[in-house]
């Protein structure tokens, strides 16, 4: 599985933060990826806050990973769940 990197700042120590994302996942209504703690999955859901369609963190109980799903405009015409107009 090939995994990727998602580079932020902590605002509060200005230290750089890498967050290991894998398994991306792109579809019609969005895509998704997987993350090892639920800390980095917060993390990597703040990235993507800004995204017009919402953002939706859960638990992969499947791969033991935490998933994030990041929604665009088809995803939230289907009224996903954690999708926004």
């Amino acid at each position: 599985m090939k995994e990727m990197k998602l580079h932020t700042k902590n605002c509060r120590t200005e230290k750089n933060e890498t967050i290991c994302q894998r398994g991306m996942d792109s579809k019609d209504w969005g895509f998704s990826f997987l993350v090892d703690s639920e800390l980095d999955a917060y993390k990597a859901a703040y990235i993507y806050k800004d995204s017009p369609h919402g953002v939706l963190v859960e638990y992969a109980h499947g791969s033991q990973s935490w998933m994030i799903t990041v929604f665009n405009k088809h995803g939230a015409e289907m009224k996903l769940d954690g999708s926004r107009q």
